[in-house]
């Protein structure tokens, strides 16, 4: 680790900025969330499902997360399992768990957030399980089928 990563007894403040994002999205705190995300922000979600793609500035991420908690039953929460910052990067690998349709799931992700001045500018999402991931966010066949035609 590079001595400017490291402050002694504190956590490195894009590690404090990505945990207040994780707790924002659970409490559905819009106002916390946009102060947390960079206006110019890419967010990047993998596979072939109803949220897949890429999502450029901050009112595209926006309908992304709109879209997200139409979807589920309840906000989703977050148990980050590690976190760890390098630089203007973060990688948090968490479990998401996320109610949809009545069903809950437990959604093994890593995220790799790129922050510049404690707002986040670009999330890559990575799912351990992709295929189970295409699966629930599948519009066809999945557990949100029944909500394609409202969402």
């Amino acid at each position: 680790m590079v001595a400017e990563d490291c402050v002694a007894g504190a956590e490195h403040p894009n590690v404090t900025a990505v945990k207040a994002l994780m707790t924002a999205f659970t409490r559905q705190d819009r106002h916390a969330i946009e102060s947390l995300i960079d206006p110019c922000c890419v967010w990047r979600v993998p596979g072939v499902n109803s949220i897949a793609g890429e999502y450029t500035g901050r009112p595209a991420v926006f309908r992304l997360f709109a879209l997200l908690k139409r979807i589920m039953s309840c906000p989703a929460s977050f148990d980050i399992l590690d976190i760890e910052a390098r630089g203007d990067l973060v990688i948090s690998v968490q479990d998401a768990v996320i109610v949809i349709a009545g069903r809950m799931f437990r959604i093994k992700e890593q995220l790799t957030y790129r922050l510049r001045d404690g707002r986040v500018i670009e999330v890559e999402e990575y799912q351990f399980d992709q295929d189970e991931f295409d699966r629930i966010f599948a519009p066809e066949d999945g557990p949100i089928a029944a909500l394609a035609e409202t969402v």
